[in-house]
């Protein structure tokens, strides 16, 4: 009996690293309702490696865990709005794979799905007990934006200090995702800067929250936490230790 374990990396990771590899990093779509929008990405392989893609629903836990999930599974997938026209291809040295969106009327905000890419390959021989295959595979983000109806919100619904760290939470309350940086200052008695540090930088889809946690030198008197997303502004939080 043999399991098969997916080691999934975003589509940013070079195809050197995997053995093959997409172009964009990303696909982001612009999509009234009812209006046909065609997309594609560009998949390369320096050896003829067959591949299978399949859209897939996706999310990221608050501890920064991402999940795979079947297609049609949250409330803002994209997955049931896209057509894909090839299942199978070898890139020899590259292939394109292409997409067809149609989002449906009252569709509002931002919608996101995934195509994932793995190795289409043979089972390996069956033999007694269990044997784990660990195959690399590519998610590819998708993201689709309905212009004229974002409502970007985002919150620090909680930020402290406990003992030798900063704990904090971000909360998009909003209808779009949110690509978010979270800067984290700390400063001496003097005002000086101790440490700067990037606690975070990723997505932020609506109604999802993040966890930011990071330590604190002991010179540190004080905190500093700046949270930036473009169209939700700015947010700064600052205590004493």
């Amino acid at each position: 009996m043999r399991a098969i374990a997916l080691a999934i990396l975003l589509s940013l990771t070079p195809a050197r690293a995997l053995g093959f590899g997409v172009a964009p990093a990303e696909t982001v779509l612009i999509a009234s309702p009812g209006v046909r929008i065609p997309a594609g990405i560009t998949v390369f392989s320096p050896d003829p490696l067959p591949l299978r893609a399949r859209l897939v629903d996706w999310r990221i836990h608050p501890d920064g865990e991402v999940e795979l999930l079947p297609p049609a599974s949250l409330p803002r997938s994209l997955a049931p709005y896209l057509e894909l026209r090839e299942r199978r291809l070898v890139p020899r040295p590259e292939a394109r794979l292409n997409l067809t969106l149609r989002l449906p009327p009252g569709a509002e905000g931002s919608y996101h799905a995934a195509l994932l890419l793995v190795p289409d390959l043979p089972p390996g021989p069956a033999g007694p007990g269990l044997a784990l295959d660990v195959q690399a595979a590519i998610l590819h983000p998708i993201y689709a934006r309905v212009p004229g109806t974002a409502r970007p919100e985002l919150r620090l619904a909680e930020a402290r200090i406990a003992g030798d760290g900063l704990r904090a939470l971000l909360e998009n309350r909003g209808n779009v995702y949110l690509k978010v940086r979270a800067w984290l200052t700390a400063l001496a008695p003097d005002g000086a800067i101790v440490r700067e540090v990037l606690v975070l930088e990723d997505v932020l889809f609506p109604g999802a929250s993040r966890q930011l946690e990071a330590e604190l030198p002991p010179e540190a008197g004080a905190v500093r936490l700046v949270v930036e997303a473009p169209g939700a502004g700015r947010l700064l939080w600052e205590a004493g230790r």
